[in-house]
């Protein structure tokens, strides 16, 4: 969004950020919830819902400000996928993952 250029972070680009990651997060929890993703591996079921729920929003949150109507939303929605592999493969992912196994006692 930023194109490198960080004093073009004002309160206008932290709403629209914010407005896009509030609308990728309802949707990305309430798709968690259904029966379509718990036949993946973890790790893909996180990527797969990050990336479809970012490209939704994005798409749906503000109009592209380079390239076509999907090209800045497709590039938001890559650079969030990665960023939740990074996480799916580091601790923090380690720890979901033993959340969700059935022996887990807290």
């Amino acid at each position: 969004m930023t194109q490198g250029n960080f004093a073009s972070l004002t309160a206008a680009h932290w709403q629209v950020a914010l407005v896009t990651g509030a609308l990728a997060g309802c949707l990305g929890v309430s798709v968690s919830f259904t029966r379509l993703f718990r036949f993946y591996r973890p790790w893909f079921s996180f990527a797969l819902i990050t990336f479809f729920s970012t490209l939704l929003a994005d798409r749906l949150s503000h109009p592209s400000h380079f390239g076509s109507s999907w090209t800045e939303a497709l590039l938001t929605a890559a650079g969030a996928t990665v960023v939740s592999l990074l996480i799916s493969f580091g601790p923090l992912g380690g720890a979901v993952q033993r959340l969700e196994r059935p022996d887990f006692r807290s």
